[in-house]
């Protein structure tokens, strides 16, 4: 016997290909089991995210010609943009700039209001209100309304003060 051994090769009494399940059947991750239904793992977090869309509070921000509008969840997260069509005579620059800039006040805007949930909330814990309030805002960056508002004045008025549409 001048035959050389392949550890690839099977052995020839090896009962891999029948048709029943082997004693290995139940290793093969591979395998539908006709037992479970098949999940969609995209379509389960679709469901659970348009849950959470709608029980979670949304706040909108629009730029003063209506051509865009940002929809930020409360943890400030981007949920929606809105475009209108008159958009399409911006450069691709110039879109992104006003979609950025609107976005950063929708997260403002949401974040505020977290502030305020957060200092009314821990006010009826016996928490020292202004002291809490400076903490947020300074240590999380999350502003007070009054800031949130400002900032929406300010950049307001510093991207279209000259337009004469506003």
């Amino acid at each position: 016997m001048n035959q050389t051994w392949d550890p690839w090769d099977d052995a020839e009494d090896s009962d891999d290909d029948a048709v029943g399940h082997g004693d290995l059947g139940a290793l093969d991750f591979f395998a539908v089991d006709e037992q479970q239904p098949q999940a969609d793992s995209y379509t389960e977090s679709l469901a659970a995210q348009e849950l959470e869309e709608e029980t979670s509070p949304l706040f909108t921000v629009t730029n003063p010609s209506g051509s865009v509008a940002v929809t930020t969840a409360i943890n400030g997260c981007v949920r929606h943009i809105e475009l209108a069509p008159k958009v399409a005579n911006m450069t691709e620059r110039e879109l992104a700039q006003e979609i950025r800039a609107i976005a950063d006040l929708a997260r403002l805007k949401a974040l505020s209001v977290t502030h305020t949930f957060l200092v009314e909330g821990l006010r009826g814990s016996g928490y020292d209100a202004s002291v809490m309030s400076a903490s947020l805002t300074r240590g999380l960056g999350m502003p007070t309304p009054e800031q949130a508002d400002e900032a929406a004045a300010q950049e307001f008025a510093h991207r279209y003060g000259r337009d004469p549409d506003w």
